[in-house]
């Protein structure tokens, strides 16, 4: 057992032995939602890393970024990457390109991909996935993609 996995097991144990406190053992950890529990460690290992590698990427040429994310309970159920390419983003609020990664059902995830620049672009699905489709070269790729919508020579 390598130090991270030696890491999640201490965490894991500890997590589950005060939740059944907390709860009076009302709540099982067997019970919870596998998949949104799985989906938020996708998130924290995999997505967000690669989300703040990039944004401290941006940050370094003066280019605003944030990263947000929506939990329930304890859980992250959506983290979105939101740049803003342009130096005034007061007037195009929702108008900046951005990424999601959200649960959909069943056991799903969904990916969606906002292109867009002022009044400019496109928004859709760019595809669903399971957890394990999810890794750092997916996540990179895609964020590829949106960095050439937002940077390529016209």
């Amino acid at each position: 057992m390598n130090i991270d996995d030696k890491i999640d097991k201490v965490i894991d144990n500890y997590v589950a032995l005060t939740r059944v406190n907390q709860n009076s053992g009302v709540e099982n950890p067997e019970n919870l939602d596998e998949f949104t529990e799985g989906f938020s460690k996708k998130v924290h290992t995999v997505i967000f890393p690669v989300f703040k590698e990039i944004k401290n990427k941006l940050i370094l040429h003066d280019i605003k970024c944030d990263i947000i994310d929506k939990i329930q309970g304890r859980f992250v159920t959506e983290i979105k990457l939101d740049i803003y390419p342009s130096t005034d983003i007061s007037s195009s609020q929702d108008k900046h390109p951005s990424l999601t990664f959200f649960m959909e059902e069943p056991n799903k995830v969904t990916l969606y991909m906002q292109k867009m620049m002022q009044e400019e672009g496109s928004a859709g699905r760019e595809g669903t996935f399971t957890l394990e489709e999810i890794t750092t070269e997916l996540v990179k790729e895609k964020i590829l993609d949106l960095l050439n919508f937002c940077f390529a020579q016209k």
